[in-house]
């Protein structure tokens, strides 16, 4: 058996050593300029504010809509409300502010929102100047997974006339109350819930809480929440089965986003969109 090695000088192996380095450089950053555009890019959020998303219902022909643009860990908070049934409650911290929560929790204040009032207090606006915030690690977790949410307190509400989750701007956003009125039939419980459904070409995003249940989830019926097929007054099929992170007793819980997304087939999607989910 013959062995044959082949040596080549060592400023050669130097010389395409060399060339290699230089290649990998290069495209490292090739790669760098294209993605840091995209890093720096800033993030658009959007709160629909209406008195359903209040935890407790309000019924009002009130309603607003904000925006939030988020550059880096600064965030800038812009929008208007109306037609409040009385005037803002600015003894209760201003009267308006982004506080920590899912959809159909309440949760503490974390930012006051400054609000250009109209002179009968019914209604106002969020200007950029007055409303940029630097959030911490906690409070920029808590906006990419859906936990802050604006909300307007009113001498008649004073826990709230008007209230809107911060999501990801999207091409539409829907809202979930979820009571035991909607059953079929209607069932008498103090349990409640809140969901907000993030819509984004066939994609859904699901996020929320629900609580006081009289009884432990089900969760040997595949888990014990989903999403079914039916108008309003039927019962349907199961399209997807919803991850709950359950509390210790089973009697409430949460649905993260990041655990709850779901490609809807076009059908499904026009389903979505004739309220049939």
């Amino acid at each position: 058996m013959v062995f044959r090695r082949v040596i080549y000088p060592i400023e050669k192996n130097q010389s395409y050593i060399t060339e290699l380095i230089m290649k990998s450089i290069t495209t490292l950053l090739t790669l760098i300029l294209f993605a840091f555009p995209q890093l720096m890019q800033a993030q658009e959020f959007t709160a629909h504010l209406s008195g359903s998303n209040e935890t407790h219902l309000v019924t009002t022909m009130a309603s607003g809509m904000v925006e939030a643009e988020l550059d880096g860990n600064e965030l800038t908070v812009t929008g208007s409300f109306s037609g409040l049934s009385s005037p803002v409650a600015t003894e209760i911290a201003g009267g308006a502010h982004l506080h920590m929560g899912l959809a159909g929790q309440d949760g503490p204040v974390v930012f006051v929102l400054e609000a250009d009032l109209d002179a009968d207090m019914l209604g106002g606006t969020f200007s950029a100047e007055n409303n940029t915030f630097t959030l911490d690690s906690e409070e920029l977790e808590a906006l990419n997974t859906r936990m802050l949410y604006v909300n307007i307190h009113t001498e008649m509400f004073e826990a709230g006339e008007l209230r809107g989750q911060l999501v990801p701007a999207t091409d539409q956003t829907l809202r979930v109350n979820l009571t035991g009125n909607n059953e079929v039939p209607p069932i008498a419980t103090e349990a409640m819930g809140g969901l907000v459904v993030e819509l984004d070409d066939h994609t859904i995003t699901v996020s929320g809480s629900f609580s006081g249940l009289s009884s432990p989830v089900a969760v040997d019926i595949a888990g014990g929440a989903h999403i079914h097929m039916g108008q309003a007054g039927e019962e349907g099929d199961v399209l997807f089965v919803l991850e709950a992170e359950l509390d210790d007793d089973m009697l409430g819980g949460v649905f993260l986003a990041a655990d709850n997304e779901f490609q809807l087939s076009h059908s499904q999607l026009v389903a979505l969109l004739n309220r049939e989910l």
